[in-house]
């Protein structure tokens, strides 16, 4: 007969899951995050979600249009005892946090500080992730960075990678996972999180860390209309050729300034209470020197003019039936939530 004792099954907590206008994602993530739909022509108006309570985690998978996200201080304590592990699967996140840069794409597995304070823009995205205690990994907010990125092309973050396949697998499969397989993502969350650089390339780290730097000194100076290409390279005494190697992802350093101040007004644009002229205030804001040319780039990137991006009208609920599910889900949502906290209380009583 087959052992299970190392096999948690979900009789009790079986995977929940919802699919609610965009409109209600606000009412479903409150706990942790304060979202808002954005509009575009592709944009199917559905947020889909289903998660996983275990004694020591919680799994998720989202599924949802392109919307802001922000965190206020409560929430911010909230999630203060917990670390974000996930995974993009379609899509990304474009964002920032204090003055850092915390953008995010396929191709790596994230560890995100659920204490740090955050205004971003997610795009159309299928996500998989897990909240886990900052004990269970050694997370030590004191020498670990607000964002750690594991990419998963090669070494730990490929069998990381790995083992988020197997576990979502068998988490849709049969609701379950198996006790092992949680202690061997701690574990390697654990030392793939050191902060010790390995050995290796030194140049290469070298540039990294200064390419670190550069992102932050932008991300102060977004405001300042002297920013450039020319104040970097003077500021920084790089070449311009080793300049735009680091940015190269970006199409080079003055796309990427231009793509952060399109993100910052993307941001004061959908914020709440809604204000007149609040779009050409952005504009005027982040240095577009027209309202053409703020719709202009807009368009581009999103595919629909600013205004279309943020007027979103306030759900009016079909039935009560939704009204009641969503809610229920959000309940339990939050007492998983509550459970994990009181775990970390208990073990660092």
């Amino acid at each position: 007969m087959r052992d299970d004792r190392n096999r948690f099954q979900f009789s009790a907590h079986r995977r929940r899951a919802i699919e609610i206008p965009s409109a209600n994602m606000r009412d479903s993530l409150g706990l942790l995050f304060d979202v808002d739909p954005l509009k575009t022509r592709q944009a199917k108006g559905l947020y889909r979600v289903s998660d996983w309570h275990h004694d020591r985690c919680i799994f998720s998978i989202s599924d949802g249009d392109l919307f802001t996200i922000r965190r206020t201080k409560a929430q911010s304590r909230n999630g203060e005892p917990l670390v974000f592990v996930h995974r993009y699967l379609r899509g990304g996140l474009r964002g920032r946090s204090g003055d850092l840069n915390i953008d995010r794409h396929p191709g790596a597995i994230y560890v995100l500080d659920q204490a740090c304070d955050v205004e971003c823009v997610q795009d159309a995205s299928l996500m998989q992730c897990l909240f886990l205690p900052k004990s269970a990994i050694g997370y030590d907010v004191d020498t670990h960075p607000t964002l750690i990125k594991i990419p998963t092309q090669a070494g730990l973050g490929r069998t990381l990678d790995g083992l988020f396949d197997q576990a979502f697998s068998g988490l849709l499969t049969d609701n379950s996972i198996e006790d092992t397989l949680i202690d061997r993502l701690a574990a390697c969350l654990r030392v793939a999180i050191q902060t010790d650089a390995p050995t290796g390339d030194v140049r290469r780290h070298a540039r990294d860390a200064i390419a670190d730097q550069i992102r932050v000194y932008v991300e102060q100076r977004l405001e300042d209309w002297d920013l450039s290409v020319a104040s970097v390279l003077r500021d920084f005494g790089a070449s311009r050729a080793s300049l735009y190697r680091m940015f190269d992802a970006y199409g080079g350093v003055r796309q990427y300034i231009s793509h952060r101040r399109l993100l910052r007004a993307v941001m004061d644009i959908s914020s709440r209470p809604v204000k007149r002229g609040r779009i050409a205030n952005a504009a005027e804001r982040w240095g577009y020197s027209s309202g053409a040319n703020f719709n202009r780039a807009v368009r581009q990137e999103f595919g629909v003019p600013p205004g279309d991006l943020v007027n979103i009208p306030d759900f009016e609920r079909e039935n009560l039936a939704l009204s009641k599910g969503l809610f229920r889900f959000r309940n339990r949502s939050v007492q998983s939530v509550d459970h994990l906290l009181e775990q970390y209380v208990r073990l660092h009583a």
